[in-house]
């Protein structure tokens, strides 16, 4: 089903959710940074509700003083095959901010000519 058509949680579900489930995770485990693929992942995880993926994206987020960045979903990037490299580095530079920000070490890459 393409993600038009696909049911999305109501806000108060997404609540509900994070309030039970999510919040005690994050205390439980501890991470060090969060990744969120999705504007609705995100907006449960930093309770705030609305806006756009790209107005979210870009920016590292603070949950209870863990960095919290959004990036696309994966399954975008099935439905968008035409611009799929440069939806992959747009992730890439999501997942490299947050890490950033946590102080997390990972192995830099440089964006190849053309792409």
């Amino acid at each position: 089903m393409p993600p038009a058509q696909e049911p999305h949680a109501t806000w108060a579900e997404c609540e509900h959710c994070g309030g039970l489930f999510l919040n005690k995770e994050i205390e439980i485990v501890k991470p060090r940074a969060i990744i969120c693929f999705g504007k609705r992942r995100h907006n449960t995880s930093s309770g705030v509700p609305g806006g756009s993926l790209g107005g979210l994206r870009g920016s590292v987020h603070d949950l209870h003083g863990i960095p919290v960045v959004a990036t696309y979903h994966p399954a975008y990037l099935l439905y968008n095959r035409k611009n799929e490299a440069a939806i992959k580095w747009s992730m890439w530079e999501d997942i490299t901010a947050v890490l950033e920000a946590a102080e997390i070490t990972y192995r830099r890459q440089q964006r190849k000519q053309g792409k």
